[in-house]
């Protein structure tokens, strides 16, 4: 079946169809890397996008007359327009005092794209801090 020939001491093999081999493997290899780096730009621009959304809910709870229902429907709103799609984080609102001034923590809790838009939930996680506007 295969041609052995003796050359200097070495049994050679012929070697059709190698090339179709290597070069198969070598663009799923190229694909496969693209794909990756596609997913881990993507991955990056959700963890911005919910730091930006996170840091809209904190100011609009800080306003005066702001409740936390305010905040969720910004960050519904935000994630609707900024990642369509995307599931909606959950949000955790705080507020705490720090020598007499109140401070409104908004955190979001989301899910990390591992393929697509879809991954573990609760893995990315991102805060905001605002100072609530005095009354």
């Amino acid at each position: 079946m295969c041609e052995q020939v003796v050359q200097s001491g070495f049994i050679s093999r012929n070697e059709t169809g190698s090339t179709l081999v290597e070069s198969l493997l070598t663009i799923v290899m190229v694909v496969f890397l693209t794909l990756a780096l596609l997913q881990v730009g993507y991955a990056g621009h959700v963890r911005a996008t919910m730091v930006a959304v996170s840091g809209e809910a904190a100011r609009r709870v800080a306003l005066v007359g702001g409740t936390p229902e305010e905040g969720r429907a910004r960050i519904e709103h935000l994630m609707v327009q900024l990642l369509p799609g995307a599931q909606q984080p959950k949000m955790d609102v705080q507020v705490s005092s720090v020598r007499g001034r109140e401070i409104v923590t908004v955190k979001l809790r989301a899910a990390v794209p591992i393929i697509g838009p879809w991954g573990v939930p609760g893995t990315l996680e991102t805060s905001a801090r605002a100072f609530r506007e005095p009354q």
